[in-house]
């Protein structure tokens, strides 16, 4: 089967421009995380809706690319994605290190300062240094199962059901069992709109019909107002923190998703802008937590947009490093290639 960008409603423009708006989230989240000036519980329904909307287009994009490319993008997830993203995260770790001792924090013990350099949090309360940045960690986390999951089912009728059922299925397992021991799973980061991730790869089975497309086109706004409707009724009456973090991500990011179905985002400053957003993600905190000790006097407000401005210069720097070094080699591989 060959999935192409014109054969699905969220196209790799469209999806772009969702990854921005998420991202503003994102930020909207953790630059107020400790205001009292928007209020606690609207401030973490931002982050935690954005990390949803982030894993549903995550799933959705590695379902279209296996659909269309099978057996090699799955290869190409285990060699190239992971180890990129988990390079990412090792040197946001030395950084947030660096923060660590700079402003006097010290390790209990030299296991902390493994586990916590390494990005390897378990559940006994210990969280790594650059938590904020979980969602990289998710990533890699779904990434290895779905390499897993799509080899074990590739037998079947239907690869991409079959894995994204049995990546649920187990997520449902771990909230299950970390409720019955008891866990504080609502301020888990790493369950934090868990069940997003096979949706989106359901999302992107159930797409690749052209008939469901044309359905799902037609009937988008229906769609996303009754689960924008669902989602308020939902966050109004319920009190219970972890049935929030797991339902509303589900109802309000694919509310936002369906609502840009059909829709051709084509912008240079878009597409530019989406290249940041990785980079923005893993710097803003980082420098969130700088300013807040070497300018405590300064005011929360005036430093978040310090932080907005540093972390959008640092990425089209690292930005602009990277694509200069993938292009030498490239033109080495060329070389090469022709001598």
């Amino acid at each position: 089967m060959n999935q192409t960008n014109t054969a699905t409603p969220l196209s790799k423009s469209t999806c772009n421009a969702l990854r921005i708006i998420f991202e503003l989230m994102v930020l909207f989240h953790h630059l107020y995380a400790t205001s009292t000036v928007f209020g606690e519980k609207i401030d973490g329904l931002a982050g935690v809706i954005a990390v949803g909307g982030f894993l549903i287009i995550s799933g959705y994009g590695v379902g279209v690319s296996y659909l269309a490319k099978g057996d090699g993008y799955r290869n190409k997830l285990l060699k190239k994605r992971i180890p990129k993203l988990y390079a990412i995260i090792l040197i946001a770790d030395l950084l947030y290190l660096w923060l660590h001792f700079y402003t006097g924090n010290t390790f209990e013990n030299f296991f902390d300062l493994v586990i916590s350099v390494l990005y390897l949090p378990v559940f006994n309360g210990f969280v790594a240094l650059s938590h904020y940045i979980y969602f990289l960690a998710d990533l890699i986390i779904y990434y290895a199962l779905f390499w897993f999951f799509s080899r074990a089912f590739k037998s079947e009728k239907k690869p991409l059901v079959a894995t994204a059922i049995a990546i649920l299925v187990l997520d449902l397992i771990v909230i299950a069992v970390l409720t019955v021991v008891n866990m504080e799973t609502g301020s888990n980061r790493h369950l934090r709109a868990c069940l997003c991730f096979p949706l989106g790869l359901l999302l992107a089975e159930i797409l690749k019909d052209e008939n469901a497309r044309a359905l799902f086109k037609t009937l988008k706004w229906t769609l996303a107002t009754w689960l924008f409707v669902l989602g308020t009724v939902f966050y109004a009456l319920t009190d219970d923190s972890s049935m929030v973090e797991y339902i509303l991500p589900i109802l309000f990011a694919f509310a936002i998703i369906i609502a840009f179905f059909g829709v051709e985002i084509k912008s240079k400053a878009i597409e530019y802008s989406s290249q940041l957003v990785l980079y923005v993600y893993v710097s803003h905190e980082f420098f969130r937590e700088l300013f807040k000790y070497c300018y405590p006097v300064v005011p929360e407000n005036v430093r978040a947009i310090l932080v907005v401005i540093t972390s959008i210069l640092v990425a089209i720097i690292i930005h602009e490093l990277v694509k200069n070094l993938a292009d030498k080699d490239q033109n080495r591989v060329l070389t090469k290639n022709i001598n």
